[in-house]
């Protein structure tokens, strides 16, 4: 019958190899509970810029042409529809909106004489959406999700 050799180990050679797996479970659990944490970054260092989007956009239907009068149709900061008839160009009108709205506006020649119509759109001062129609009562429309 054949005997285990490590039966014939010294008590004091097994006792380390107990403490010793005991220290390095101990070790892996703590490191499973803290986990790894990146390094710190020096003081002074740059932060990176976070781009943020702006919770209001102020939005601007524009009107105009070498025609004098026009139908208006537009999307009203409510989310409403508006007409305006016969109105004199050029025509303009402000809202305030949030992004993600839905503009439109549409405008039909109503000088019996024909003309152009140009409608625009424009975001925060910068021309967004643009249209041009030519002719008799003619449309002209833009419309979109303001970014």
């Amino acid at each position: 019958m054949t005997e285990d050799p490590r039966l014939d180990e010294p008590a004091e050679k097994r006792t380390i190899w107990i403490i010793l797996s005991v220290v390095f479970a101990g070790c892996l659990i703590i490191y499973a509970l803290v986990g790894v944490q990146p390094p710190a970054k020096p003081r002074g260092a740059a932060q990176p810029q976070r781009l943020v989007q702006p919770t209001v956009r102020n939005l601007k239907y524009m009107v105009e042409g070498t025609a004098d009068l026009a139908d208006i149709t537009l999307e009203n900061a409510d989310g409403g529809t508006e007409q305006h008839t016969n109105r004199r160009l050029p025509w303009s009108r402000d809202l305030v909106v949030r992004p993600g709205f839905y503009g439109y506006i549409s405008a039909q020649n109503a000088d019996e004489f024909g003309g152009t119509v140009i409608v625009s759109i424009e975001v925060d001062g910068i021309r967004w959406k643009r249209a041009k129609s030519s002719g008799k009562y003619v449309i002209a429309s833009v419309s979109g999700f303001v970014p």
